[in-house]
């Protein structure tokens, strides 16, 4: 059994960080695409995103690709980031998160 706290840490050192990361955020948008027709449709959903997804430059396109395969937008959306990670060089951040935007 795995503490929740400690998921994260077992996949990224598992080398599967990317691969689970598609997985979850192609079952978000699915599951958002089914409730949209549904009272549950105005439920927010977040996806926590993680360091080197955020820094690996391919987060913009991977998840504008999974919105368009449930035909849905991106603002249905929220990202989190962790404070440690907005607190890092803006120089360096700026541009990954103009991307998302």
């Amino acid at each position: 059994m795995v503490p929740v706290f400690d998921y994260a840490l077992l996949i990224s050192e598992a080398g599967l960080l990317d691969t689970v990361f598609d997985w979850t955020v192609a079952e978000v948008c699915r599951q958002k695409a089914a409730w949209l027709d549904r009272e549950w449709d105005k439920l927010p959903l977040a996806l926590d995103v993680a360091a080197p997804q955020l820094f690996g430059a391919r987060l913009a396109p991977r998840l504008a690709q999974a919105l368009q395969e449930q035909e849905l937008k991106g603002k249905q959306f929220e990202l989190h980031f962790s404070k440690d990670l907005l607190l890092m060089d803006p120089r360096e951040l700026a541009p990954m998160l103009e991307a998302l935007k």
